[in-house]
């Protein structure tokens, strides 16, 4: 059984997932150059450490294909 955290985390085991940083979103956020600043730390020291990263991005479906739940969400 792990008795602590670092027992628990190993990198071996572990990912980073960055969600959303799309050239077109980042400058939408008023803390975006920072945001941006230290995801590329992040992503370096994962790097380093052997871990798998996975690069997110989200996107509505067209309307045709998107269903009710979506279409619902994009008339709110």
């Amino acid at each position: 059984m792990p008795e602590n955290l670092q027992e628990i985390v190993q990198s071996s085991g572990c990912a980073l997932i960055v969600y959303d940083m799309q050239a077109g979103i980042v400058p939408q956020i008023s803390s975006g150059l920072e945001i941006q600043k230290q995801c590329v730390l992040l992503v370096n020291s994962a790097r380093k450490a052997g871990m798998r990263i996975f690069y997110t991005r989200h996107f509505f479906l067209p309307t045709a294909a998107a269903g009710v739940a979506q279409l619902r969400r994009a008339m709110v």
